[in-house]
């Protein structure tokens, strides 16, 4: 169903840095989480150049790991599902709903694993971004650390008379600690046709932010760094963040080198286009 037939494995567990034991175990779903958190990098410049992203897992795979790129949630998790599948892990999707400040109901375009795995449910978000370092276990949780960040799982109504999780992130500034709600998600299972329909939205339509605004985020164990369109944050845990305005053409040398990531001369123009429309 995932077309893990089509993965070069081993040029995938390369990139990461696995090379340990490939059974489908909880120890290999937190190494292989980690690594790829660690080491692929997450952007959505395709879809604010050209509304379009490729999902088939040849385009993905050459894009994150032989392309100076990244890709967004729906990219990650084509990649990742792949690979779960080649490993023999029992697992499926689901969608979740970003809300992170939101006051409205927002559609749910973010993509998610569930695996299981000795009768308990472990939630492997590698697409966020800033994504967990490690698999979350679906329960009731009032804080979980993955070594560095901290996380809330809490069940409870996540939309009018629809029960399921929400998933929030420690907030505030390291001395007023908070939480902010990164999602909400049911445990509905999502195939890679659901997949293909919401990524579609996400690039292409207008209603969409990631259609026409840059994010760029690299996570590290200590810290974080988010580019929302010209504003580049620097996120450390329990500290607090930095705030950077950035001109267009400071974009393009942070791209290169804080993220490691290299347009042509072509996508490079459009993008300092697009950074001058808003």
């Amino acid at each position: 169903m995932w077309n893990g037939d089509e993965l070069k494995l081993g040029e995938y567990l390369a990139f990461i840095g696995f090379d340990g034991d490939r059974s489908p175990s909880l120890d290999t779903l937190r190494r292989l989480q980690r690594g790829h958190v660690l080491n692929i990098k997450w952007e959505n410049l395709d879809a604010v150049l050209h509304k379009h992203v490729a999902l088939d897992i040849p385009a993905v795979q050459a894009k994150l790991l032989r392309e100076p790129r990244g890709g967004y949630c729906y990219e990650h998790v084509a990649l990742f599902a792949a690979v779960l599948e080649r490993l023999g892990f029992d697992f499926f999707g689901i969608q979740g709903r970003v809300q992170m400040g939101a006051t409205t109901i927002r559609p749910a375009t973010h993509g998610m694993l569930v695996v299981r795995l000795d009768g308990q449910q472990w939630l492997c978000d590698v697409g966020f971004g800033t994504s967990p370092l490690a698999p979350i276990r679906i329960v009731d949780e009032d804080t979980i650390n993955d070594g560095s960040w901290t996380y809330q799982l809490l069940r409870g109504e996540v939309t009018p008379r629809a029960d399921g999780w929400t998933l929030s992130e420690a907030a505030g500034d390291g001395t007023q600690p908070g939480w902010m709600s990164r999602y909400t998600f049911v445990l509905e299972p999502q195939y890679p046709i659901d997949y293909r329909a919401a990524s579609y939205f996400v690039a292409s339509s207008p209603h969409s932010p990631f259609s026409t605004r840059v994010f760029v985020q690299k996570i590290a164990p200590d810290h974080a760094y988010i580019l929302d369109h010209r504003e580049l944050h620097d996120i450390r845990p329990g500290v607090g963040r930095d705030t950077q305005r950035l001109s267009p053409e400071e974009v393009l040398v942070t791209l290169r080198e804080i993220f490691g990531i290299e347009l042509g001369v072509d996508d490079s123009r459009l993008l300092l286009q697009r950074l001058t429309e808003q």
